[in-house]
């Protein structure tokens, strides 16, 4: 029984996934036992997509049903409820957080067949529904992409079989930077960025180059490896020239030594002043641009105590994306953007506004996004 309420919360699990603009779905459970009941379970969004990371048995409860549950990091919900006699179910929780993978075997010397949940992570397996009966089926299913999630566990019925159907998609945020940033002092630039979260990461690369330059690499910092909570990152380049122009770029390295490139960010030294005497916001550059391209602005000592605001906006006045929002220190910024809006998804190529806000003062400017 224990087995068999793991087996529904993975499947229910798989199928919330499914439902998820996922990339790929599949049946994984299917039956026509009287008795049986299948719920959806769709893991939130907090900022970013959860996933489904244990599936829990338990019971039978005083009416003699087994239950299996899928567990976010936030939420649970039972997916899979039932009485039949000769089902087992157990639980199945990786240390990794991470279910991608379900598979099938038997039948056995004793007719039963089984249905396994793993992580290709943590490389942990384990049965979470074992059956003989008659009319139940099951398949296997492997997340195709990797990097992506169990998010979804969907049920149906057609009035006389019951499925759990699952899929998988990537959850936003991963890789993703959010607020990337550099800020020139009197003898450093401070580079900041933030991850949503991250899967598989292994170290960040931090490089800069001149204008006309190569990039090298000036600073490492370590990742977080498997992580579905926010993490803000922070690196110092004390090797500047005032009045240079820099490019600085972020290399991302896995465990497998592939490297995923976010940048560049335009830094912009030529002036003398860290603070300016007005307010100011520079044409972004590139400008039109592609893949990412710096937002300058600039912060005077009378705004010190004043919230900010930079916001994007398409053609039809709709916010695209808040860059900043609350109270700034007067000086230079500099800030990326890569043509995705709040929720992490692509923009569509055309006309944006961006808009500086301090005070009552506002300042506007127009950039285009090509693809």
């Amino acid at each position: 029984m224990k087995t068999l309420r793991l087996l529904y919360f993975s499947v229910m699990f798989i199928l919330l996934i499914a439902g998820l603009a996922f990339s790929q779905s599949d049946t994984l459970f299917r039956a026509k036992w009287a008795g049986t009941s299948v719920d959806s379970f769709i893991a939130p969004t907090i900022p970013t997509q959860q996933f489904v990371d244990s599936l829990v048995a338990s019971g039978p409860d005083g009416e003699g049903y087994v239950t299996l549950t899928a567990w976010s990091a936030t939420a649970s919900r039972a997916i899979f409820r039932t009485k039949l006699a000769g089902m087992g179910v157990s639980t199945f929780k990786p240390s990794s957080g991470l279910i991608d993978q379900f598979t099938v075997s038997g039948p056995d010397a004793n007719d039963y067949i089984y249905l396994h949940a793993a992580s290709s992570v943590s490389a942990e397996s384990d049965t979470i529904i074992r059956t003989k009966l008659a009319g139940t089926g099951f398949d296997p299913y492997t997340v195709p992409v990797a990097g992506e999630y169990i998010t979804e566990l969907w049920g149906h019925t057609d009035g006389e079989y019951v499925y759990i159907i699952v899929g998988a998609t990537a959850p936003l945020g991963i890789f993703e930077l959010t607020g990337f940033t550099a800020t020139p002092r009197k003898k450093y630039v401070l580079l900041e960025w933030r991850t949503e979260a991250e899967f598989e990461s292994y170290q960040w690369l931090v490089q800069r180059k001149l204008v006309n330059g190569e990039y090298e690499t000036i600073g490492t910092l370590d990742a977080q490896g498997h992580s579905t909570t926010p993490t803000e990152y922070q690196y110092k380049d004390n090797g500047i020239t005032l009045g240079e122009k820099y490019y600085y770029r972020l290399l991302e390295v896995d465990l497998h030594g592939e490297k995923t490139e976010f940048g560049p960010l335009f830094v912009d030294l030529s002036t003398r002043d860290l603070v300016p005497r007005k307010l100011y916001i520079a044409q972004n550059f590139p400008n039109p641009f592609e893949r990412m391209t710096t937002i300058k602005f600039g912060i005077p000592l009378k705004y010190r105590d004043e919230a900010a605001r930079l916001v994007i906006y398409d053609v039809t006045g709709r916010v695209v994306k808040t860059l900043i929002s609350g109270k700034v220190e007067p000086g230079y910024y500099h800030i990326a953007w890569n043509g995705k809006d709040k929720n992490g998804k692509e923009t569509g190529a055309g006309v944006f506004f961006y808009r500086l806000t301090v005070g009552e003062s506002n300042l506007t400017k127009k950039m285009i996004y090509v693809k």
